[in-house]
């Protein structure tokens, strides 16, 4: 794998060749659940700031995403969905999985809420702080971006690892 991490940033550098799928959708072919030129994979994620806190609903919160896609080739707009992945500490005692899963939101790539230009692989979206108040806090999370296009097509996703913040409790005063 060709990933690097840094600053809670995730930069894989990579190009096509690095993905079949990618390639082979950009030269025209369907792939698994995708049309021609609708594949795409996320290469550089993260949100910011680092630790924020939860449930704190005077914060805003900064998606970055950069896709490599098909280019004008695409025959719809990408969007990513972005969940938070955590686990309750120790195994259940039925066997079960404890992992939690929080949806996060869906970013499009349309030059909308702090993003600079639609359909330019980029996305900047500036949000209300996504860290709901059930989220662990001061945990050590992962958060997932998987891109998608049209009704079916998912992409090739990253887990990012994140940091949350403390838990915010508004201070009512004397």
């Amino acid at each position: 794998m060709c990933a690097a991490l840094a600053g809670g940033a995730l930069a894989l550098g990579c190009d096509s060749t690095d993905s079949p799928l990618l390639a082979r959708s950009c030269a025209g072919e369907a792939v698994p659940n995708c049309r021609a030129y609708e594949y795409s994979r996320v290469t550089e994620a993260e949100l910011r700031p680092a630790e924020l806190r939860i449930g704190d609903v005077r914060a805003n919160a900064m998606f970055h995403v950069r896709l490599e896609t098909c280019g004008a080739s695409a025959p719809a707009r990408h969007e990513v969905v972005v969940q938070l992945l955590a686990t309750r500490g120790s195994v259940p005692m039925d066997g079960g999985d404890s992992l939690m899963i929080f949806p996060l939101g869906s970013l499009q790539d349309d030059g909308t809420t702090g993003d600079a230009a639609a359909d330019d692989d980029v996305i900047d979206h500036t949000v209300p702080n996504p860290l709901i108040s059930a989220i662990p806090p001061t945990a050590d999370v992962t958060l997932r971006f998987d891109p998608r296009a049209g009704p079916s097509c998912v992409g090739e996703g990253v887990e990012v690892p994140y940091r949350t913040g403390m838990r915010f409790v508004l201070d009512a005063g004397p």
